[in-house]
């Protein structure tokens, strides 16, 4: 069984984030530590798993700058045996659903038998990736995927709806987005980081590919910091005066009732 993992690399959750002043569209990137999408994490420690199941092989598959390598080498520090970084600056500038019809196109040459992704990328809350994936592979996806059990030509998976959950049958190939509660990501060890160093990694551009960059569908025009918290407002008074006070407050001031 082929399985490809799509990441991408995105800011640590604990980087304190600036708008840069000369482009309000992108962020200073200056000093911030670069880390694998958390919920990546998920589909990779689902598709190792499935590969060490199923006598399978999984590649990792990045659009990013050079250094994204280092995300590619941590999924293969997790069990991933190659990866396909697509290193150019036309293609990592693209939206989600551009960056979706490059990564078929390169995928489309020997399709997987299974696509993993994670449900979404912290850093933009872009959730379209595996749906568009599908889309240009003509193939089916089922998102926030939670859990999943392989069965010779399909997949049975599970997602959390509200109320319950819903079973879904798919056949293969096809494309699923790893929700939070999977799996538990496993912490590779020394030597496993080791040979990650050594497993093969194909860095590419998109002519090295022969994929013309596509249409840009959208693109973001400023970028904007949530606005300061401002400072609580404390009621002492006896309990029938301080409801009132609250439910006024509610009304007038935040305008949530």
């Amino acid at each position: 069984m082929d399985i490809a993992v799509v990441l991408r690399q995105v800011p640590d959750t604990e980087a304190v984030i600036a708008i840069d002043p000369g482009n309000p569209a992108r962020i200073v990137e200056d000093d911030i530590k670069w880390i694998m999408n958390p919920y990546d994490e998920f589909a990779v420690e689902a598709a190792v798993s499935l590969a060490e199941e199923h006598d399978g092989s999984v590649t990792a598959v990045c659009i990013g700058h050079a250094d994204a390598e280092q995300v590619i080498r941590t999924a293969m520090a997790m069990g991933v045996e190659k990866g396909l970084l697509i290193a150019d600056e036309n293609a990592v500038s693209l939206d989600i659903i551009s960056q979706a019809r490059i990564i078929a196109s390169a995928l489309s040459a020997e399709p997987p038998d299974l696509i993993l992704c994670g449900r979404e990328f912290i850093d933009t809350s872009d959730d379209a990736l595996g749906a568009a994936l599908a889309e240009f592979l003509s193939m089916p996806h089922v998102l926030n995927v939670s859990a999943l059990n392989l069965d010779g030509s399909q997949v049975t998976v599970e997602r959390e709806i509200d109320g319950g959950t819903l079973r879904i049958d798919m056949p293969l190939p096809g494309v699923l987005s790893c929700q939070k509660g999977l799996n538990e990501p496993r912490y590779p060890n020394l030597m496993a980081v080791r040979r990650a160093r050594t497993k093969p990694l194909d860095i590419r551009t998109l002519a090295d590919l022969d994929i013309s960059a596509p249409a840009l569908k959208s693109r973001v025009v400023r970028l904007a910091l949530p606005p300061a918290r401002t400072a609580g407002q404390l009621i002492t008074d006896d309990p029938e005066t301080a409801a009132r006070k609250a439910a006024a407050w509610l009304q007038n001031d935040a305008r949530i009732l």
